[in-house]
């Protein structure tokens, strides 16, 4: 599961439980997200738990890189924990999801929606959330700043509101706004 790079990374984590596992598997649940939380770059998790029986639980943690996860992959602490769940589960999937696709994953979404959507619409709402912002930060910030410094820094303070904004405002509330464009029906 080695991913590298700066970018946050969410992995998305399936479990069937065992029948008659089920208090174990949530006491294992409680212990597991405690231990990753103490790894430097969590960015936290939420859990999924199935409306029926037999369907899989669903474990969503995210780091803020690569490098952040690798270590948490590979510590002994998780291999422990690893090793725990494999006596209360008889199915296990992996994904791993970063760049794009996390800025388009729902809070309280249902296991279906945790799949990313397509990428051209990912691409239309980024184009037009950046178009946007691009128009709203971008000619009062040059025209505040201009004569006082280089095109270039003035580049990079629009670039440097700009893309928070996306990360931890726009785009998350853009994809909740159009979840039904972006996850429609089955």
């Amino acid at each position: 599961m080695k991913k590298t790079g700066i970018e946050p990374v969410t992995v998305v984590v399936s479990r069937r439980v065992r029948p008659g596992r089920e208090a174990d598997y949530e006491a294992w649940l409680t212990g597991v997200v405690k231990e990753a939380a103490k790894f430097h770059g969590h960015l936290g998790a939420n859990v999924f738990r199935p409306t029926t029986p037999g369907e899989p639980y669903v474990l969503v943690y995210k780091f803020d890189s690569g490098a952040h996860l690798d270590a948490w992959t590979h510590s002994d602490v998780r291999m422990a924990w690893i090793k725990a769940a494999e006596e209360m589960t008889t199915e296990t999937q992996v994904e791993q999801l970063s760049g794009l696709e996390t800025w388009f994953t729902l809070p309280g979404a249902s296991q279906k929606a945790l799949i990313p959507p397509p990428k051209w619409k990912m691409a239309v709402i980024t184009a037009t959330s950046v178009f946007v912002l691009g128009q709203l930060i971008g000619p009062p910030l040059h025209h505040a700043l201009d004569g006082k410094l280089p095109g270039a820094a003035v580049a990079a303070i629009s670039v440097s509101i700009t893309v928070p904004l996306l990360t931890w405002v726009v785009l998350p509330a853009a994809a909740r706004v159009l979840r039904r464009w972006l996850y429609p029906p089955p």
